[in-house]
């Protein structure tokens, strides 16, 4: 049979919609690629599963043709998801089938750590032994402190496993690599809480976002979709609801706005403490709530005698809306009218994120958004803020006590003692160790791609260290390892899918392979469990699985054995029950646990829609047991590490504020300091997170940025406000260069209105010196440009601090 090209796209065109929409039948399309029609595969099978390529964990249900993975589509049933992928997800089978991946454990033995190398495979029994031996001899040695395990899967039952291993051979060095400090920080200041906060969207009434990158790279991107879509939705049935958002830029997020405020750089806190000004003084704020559950609203006096300022004076005094008019923007005819929409549309809940906490007052915004969620009584309620329940599976028989310690594992002493142990406090710890890295074991993390941290990396090993990395894919840890012992796709692997610490409702989606796997890789939990088993005094004893199937059925027990809770259903079938645990009630469906187990994987998991509330000893862990607008926690701490001046001078500059005295643990408004020099030809540079390439993983699936970054998708670009570019003599898809000092990247200019005159914005994850052939050498890397600036209470990278210059580029410049 004959066909031309355009019968050819039409064909296409019509299977993308349903074969039945094309006028060329399957038979010419087989016969286009070589086939035989009799060939085609007539066997269809659907198998449930969920995503492990972010937090959120999302249900899949992979569609496979006599055997072969073919098709993905969402679980309906997934409570978070509810059949949604985000474009990432969608996507998964081209991970799968990446001709990119490690297909066998390597091992370096020639060339220079960031080079290509030489490398040879080794048999994993080798692979393991050459690790093993290195950990053990360091481990015999008296130098545990030496290992270092980074995790960037942070959740679930391989980092359980993990923290336990490290804890077990005397190493404290457990590390989690990803970036929520600033959230974590303000809540932990707030609350006490060692978490980070999790929201309630589905119930809330009015969300008021501060920079939430809630359709771009936000840390859950399918709750963030989910969130807007679920306004918008009950919004169209009669059931009204606001979405209000906040931020320098416009955005996919604020296109979907029902209100969009574009604010100046770094005043999202002042903008919401002029809300708070506004609450207080008109009484609009839950005046219960506030006199039952919370402290240091009011001027008060500690046991000592000394009195202290407390939150609504600081406020009223210095707070009010035409005053910092023009700090924000923002007229206060607007402040006034969102604050009485705001607290008149309950429950409201205000969230902070993105650009918003990643400045030098990041700490400072992110408390005071958190008081207006407090003033208007929006915390542990439904609708507002709260810790996310934890999935109540058995102890791990490691657990002191048989109780588990959940949370992050947080940074202990000196400065950043609220933030976590990160990536940057792996760095700081090895420095002021110093000792160079015995062994770095790097598990979804990928420390060297050239971020503020990654030449820091690079100082802290020798000739002798040995960098190991599990991943499947080709990235710049692989550049750097001594050995590389791939983990499965997670299409190929069981795994437990925990919901995403900003998910409320405790969450257990499960991983399962869905085909066996396509090269010589290995399940990283179980690589980890051998480690366990093999070197850990107590081995046998504390981890008694081989597989990690076996861990998932353990887990399943455990949740059998509960009266609360139900395997994925429909949002109908969750409400009766979470009606039905609130009163006291619940029937057991499955009797039988291989019934229960069998459940479990075709709805693909367990949840408990209920979510307990009120149990308010738990939920504030302050000095106070309280909701502290005046942080107690963080005045204790800065009197034991400066008893005799911690609220003056010295006092302020351990925090890293100008602010003295009360004023510095209360929410409070300080301009941000920036990096570079300051002059009229000056712009600031705020660096986005688009859903892709943000990770290594990510960047390897070329349609998936096409369709995200247009016609951009392979080159860094730079957002300039047409008044900008015109005083520069820039035009649009001009090739510029970015100065920071004597640093510079290329980009291409996209002249736009959605970003405001004196700010320019780029997208993250370009840049890449290694990985797939989707990834490697694709633009740039604005991150370059970044200074290592650290908050002094996070931890946290202060990535939007920076002033730069924007220059034509000349001519001949090409863009990778």
């Amino acid at each position: 049979m004959s066909i031309n090209r355009r019968d050819f796209l039409a064909a296409i065109g019509g299977a993308a919609a349903g074969y039945g929409v094309s006028k060329i039948p399957l038979t010419a399309l087989v016969d286009i690629a070589g086939g035989d029609y009799s060939s085609v595969p007539a066997v269809e099978r659907w198998v449930t599963t969920s995503c492990q390529i972010c937090p959120s964990g999302c249900g899949m249900i992979v569609r496979k043709v006599d055997g072969n993975p073919v098709g993905i589509k969402g679980n309906p049933l997934h409570p978070l998801s509810r059949g949604g992928l985000c474009p990432v997800g969608s996507e998964a089978l081209h991970l799968l089938y990446s001709p990119d991946r490690h297909r066998a454990p390597m091992q370096r033995v020639g060339g220079t750590r960031g080079k290509e190398g030489k490398w040879k495979k080794v048999g994993w029994d080798a692979g393991l032994d050459l690790l093993k031996q290195k950990i053990r001899a360091l481990v015999e040695n008296g130098e545990a402190d030496r290992i270092y395990f980074l995790d960037g899967y942070d959740r679930g039952m391989l980092s359980e496993t993990a923290r336990a291993f490290m804890a077990q051979i005397g190493s404290s060095n457990y590390f989690l690599d990803r970036d929520s400090n600033q959230a974590l920080t303000s809540y932990r200041l707030t609350q006490g809480q060692k978490r980070v906060p999790a929201y309630d969207f589905d119930n809330t009434r009015f969300l008021l976002s501060f920079g939430v990158p809630f359709l771009e790279g936000w840390q859950s991107p399918m709750q963030g979709q989910r969130a807007i879509g679920t306004i918008r939705s009950a919004s169209s049935n009669d059931d009204p609801r606001t979405f209000v958002h906040v931020d320098t830029r416009s955005s996919k997020t604020s296109d979907l706005a029902d209100r969009f405020l574009r604010i100046k750089p770094g005043s999202h806190g002042a903008l919401a403490l002029a809300l708070a000004y506004v609450l207080i003084r008109y009484e609009l704020y839950n005046q219960a709530f506030v006199s039952e559950h919370c402290s240091g609203f009011e001027d008060w006096t500690d046991d000592e005698g000394v009195q202290h300022q407390g939150f609504k004076s600081y406020v009223l005094l210095h707070c009010r809306p035409e005053d910092l008019q023009e700090v924000t923007g923002v007229s206060g005819a607007d402040v006034v009218e969102l604050a009485r929409d705001f607290a008149a549309s309950q429950p409201a809940l205000a969230v902070a994120d993105g650009v918003s906490l990643a400045l030098s007052n990041g700490v400072q915004t992110g408390m005071a958004v958190m008081a207006l969620n407090a003033l208007v009584g929006s915390i542990d309620v439904a609708g507002g803020v709260r810790p996310a329940e934890q999935v109540p599976h058995p102890a791990y028989p490691w657990a002191e006590d048989g109780k588990e310690n959940p949370g992050d594992p947080v940074a202990g002493n000196g400065l950043f003692h609220f933030g976590i142990q990160d990536a940057q406090a792996l760095v700081r710890t090895v420095s002021e160790s110093k000792k160079k890295i015995g062994v770095l074991l790097c598990l979804h993390s990928n420390p060297f791609f050239p971020r503020e941290n990654s030449d820091q990396f690079r100082d802290l090993l020798d000739d002798k260290s040995m960098v190991v990395s599990f991943s499947p894919y080709p990235d710049e840890t692989s550049t750097h390892a001594d050995l590389i012992l791939p983990d499965h796709s997670f299409l190929e692997r069981w795994q437990d899918a925990v919901g995403p610490r900003t998910y409320p409702y405790a969450t257990m989606g499960i991983t399962r392979p869905v085909m066996d796997p396509l090269y010589d890789t290995k399940d990283s939990f179980e690589i980890v469990l051998d480690l366990a088993r093999s070197l850990a005094p107590k081995g046998g004893d504390l981890f008694p699985w081989k597989k990690s199937k076996d861990v998932l059925l353990w887990l399943a027990g455990g949740l059998h054995e509960l009266k609360r809770g139900s395997v994925f259903t429909n949002e109908r079938e969750a409400n009766e029950i979470a009606k039905m645990e609130q009163r006291g009630w619940w029937v057991r469906s499955y009797p039988d646990q291989s019934d229960f187990w069998s459940e479990l994987l075709d709805r693909g998991g367990w949840w408990d829609p209920g979510l307990s509330h009120g149990l308010w000893g738990s939920l504030f862990r302050t000095p106070s047991h309280r909701y502290e607008f005046f942080s107690r926690g963080l005045h204790d701490w800065l009197a034991n590490q400066d008893p005799e001046n911690h609220v003056g001078a010295h006092g302020a500059i351990l925090l890293g504020l100008r602010s003295k005295g009360d004023v510095a643990f209360l929410p409070h408004f300080e301009a941000p300091d920036y990096e570079g020099e300051e002059g009229e030809e000056s712009l600031l540079l705020h660096v986005v997170h688009p859903i892709t390439p943000n990770t290594a993983v990510a960047a390897s699936l070329p349609w998936v940025r096409e369709v995200i970054s247009g016609r951009l998708a392979w080159e860094t670009w730079v957002e300039i406000h047409p008044a900008d570019a015109r005083h520069r003599s820039i035009h649009d898809q001009g090739l510029v260069w970015i100065h920071s000092g004597d640093r510079k990247v290329v980009a291409r200019a996209r002249v736009t209105n959605r970003v405001q005159e004196g700010l320019v914005c780029v997208p993250h994850g370009l840049g890449r010196p290694a990985g797939g052939r989707w990834a490697r050498s694709r633009g740039t890397n604005p991150d370059s440009l970044v200074q290592r600036r650290l908050n002094p209470l996070s931890g946290m990278q202060e990535t939007q601090s920076l002033r730069v210059l924007i220059t034509t580029a000349d001519q001949g410049v090409t863009h990778a």
